[in-house]
């Protein structure tokens, strides 16, 4: 069909096929490259989140550790404290008992009370500077 001097009814002729099946062709590989841009991209999020999930299961089991070995010093605290209490009644006893007996006999109680408490006291005071102390062998040393 010859143009007739309808320009109108010229451009309302669909476009050859092969026009817009190039046009579709291209629309489609653009949507495939955002869909695997996309997918590199969730798949790289996820591999953050997998090692940030690794990372703190690694912190975890270090504070379970970590809260394991301070509960052993808990108890072993307890344990001391409890012995020290122990000698500091034996030695009160002592010298209850002394101030109870007679002069020679009691001095000598006295005395053996004092040494008691004496000792008590230094078995504290090595306790407590053990625990303050650096030690090579210390967790906190082989975390740093």
């Amino acid at each position: 069909m010859a143009r007739t001097g309808h320009p109108k009814l010229w451009d309302e002729r669909p476009s050859p096929p092969s026009v817009a099946v190039s046009t579709t062709d291209a629309k489609l590989d653009q949507i495939l490259r955002v869909i695997m841009t996309s997918k590199q991209v969730l798949s790289a999020i996820v591999d953050a989140v997998v090692v940030e999930i690794g990372l703190l299961k690694a912190d975890q089991q270090k504070l379970s550790s970590r809260v394991t070995h301070v509960e052993s010093d808990v108890a072993e605290i307890c344990l001391t404290d409890q012995e020290l209490e122990g000698q500091c009644r034996s030695a009160d006893e002592a010298g209850h008992v002394a101030a109870q007996e007679p002069q020679s006999k009691g001095l000598h109680l006295l005395e053996q009370a004092r040494a008691d408490q004496a000792q008590a006291f230094a078995t504290a005071v090595t306790i407590w500077a053990d625990r303050r102390l650096p030690q090579d062998s210390s967790p906190d040393k082989d975390a740093a």
